[in-house]
């Protein structure tokens, strides 16, 4: 299920590419990523990352505010979490559900049970 958090779009904060590959795979040491290819591809990073029988695939878009992931809720909060940590505390996080009204702020005290619950309403 494709879901997308965007940063902070009130600041021009943008995440740094070099760090946030870094810090996938340090997360995620198993995470493979892939080569853009295509010219005008609105995406600047792609990875994917298996666990068991679930595949978890995600992209940092070109406005490097934007990352949309395609997994199941508990993926999703999991990753929430992941990104809300990784990104400084002042920037705002926020998830959406491609084809639901879910719009959700992931903050310091965002619960992956509670996330989890949320997404599934949606």
């Amino acid at each position: 299920m494709p879901y997308f958090f965007i940063i902070d779009e009130e600041t021009d904060f943008a995440i740094d590419v070099e760090n946030f590959a870094k810090q996938l795979r340090a997360s995620w040491p198993s995470v493979r990523f892939e080569d853009i290819k295509i010219t005008n591809d609105p995406f600047l990073l792609h990875w994917s990352l298996r666990e068991g029988e679930i595949d978890h695939v995600g992209s940092l878009h070109r406005d490097r505010r934007t990352i949309s992931v395609d997994d199941y809720p508990k993926g999703v909060a999991r990753f929430a979490l992941w990104i809300r940590a990784f990104l400084p505390e002042q920037h705002k996080l926020m998830l959406y559900h491609d084809s639901s009204d879910i719009a959700v702020e992931i903050t310091p005290k965002t619960q992956a049970e509670d996330l989890i619950v949320e997404l599934n309403r949606g």
